[in-house]
């Protein structure tokens, strides 16, 4: 599970656009690497910017809707314009639409798609960071295992559902999620000295005191 690239960097661009000035130069100073289409955004700007009457312009575009979570702009005689973008983080994908961000808001952007290696995850709203929460510890388990998470759903009967990239299925009653995952635990470090760790389908956790476990059929040689 990969993360978008956040190493912090400036992005500088510079356009002509025709506003109230005969010509603005725009340039644009990002947190983080930029993810908004660069044409999209700098129309928006540009046209934003071209009907304020004050020097400095802080605007909120709706966050549903757009990556920018906020940005300022500061114009300088006589025709230069410097903008700070701030932009929402992914740290997930949420029912496959969506981004939840490290602000807390999902979000569904308008902008083309835009390909992330990100979990995808699904369920009630509320419950997005536990959510978030639970698939990060599975994973340092899974990595043990060469395994990574795909998909992480929390089901209306109140248990999640964990699919790896290359199809294992773990599920987990999130009430006794604490002690499943020391039990997931013990059953990897188990299965590493059994050799059996290729050949699992589906481990269910949901027992009081035990696991059930789904092997496949071991290929003949």
């Amino acid at each position: 599970m990969k993360k978008l690239n956040q190493v912090p960097l400036i992005f500088l661009l510079f356009y002509g656009c025709s506003s109230s000035f005969e010509d603005i130069n725009l340039t644009l100073f990002f947190d983080h690497t930029a993810i908004s289409n660069q044409e999209i955004l700098i129309t928006k700007i540009s046209k934003l910017i071209s009907e304020e009457k004050e020097n400095l312009i802080n605007l909120s575009p709706s966050y549903k809707k757009s990556w920018v979570y906020a940005f300022s702009a500061i114009k300088k005689w006589p025709n230069e314009v410097e903008v700070r973008v701030k932009e929402h983080q992914p740290l997930a994908r949420w029912k496959d639409k969506g981004f939840l961000t490290h602000s807390g808001h999902i979000i569904f952007p308008e902008e083309p798609f835009i390909e992330m290696d990100l979990i995808n995850l699904e369920g009630r709203e509320d419950q997005s960071f536990i959510l978030l929460d639970n698939s990060r510890k599975i994973q340092s388990q899974l990595y043990r295992l060469g395994e990574i998470l795909e998909e992480v759903k929390l089901k209306q009967s109140g248990y999640f559902e964990a699919v790896t990239l290359s199809g294992m299925r773990l599920i987990f009653d999130q009430e006794n999620f604490r002690d499943q995952l020391e039990r997931l635990e013990s059953f990897i470090s188990f299965e590493l000295v059994s050799g059996r760790n290729n050949y699992i389908q589906t481990v269910d956790f949901r027992y009081m005191n035990g696991i059930s476990v789904l092997f496949s059929q071991k290929e003949e040689a």
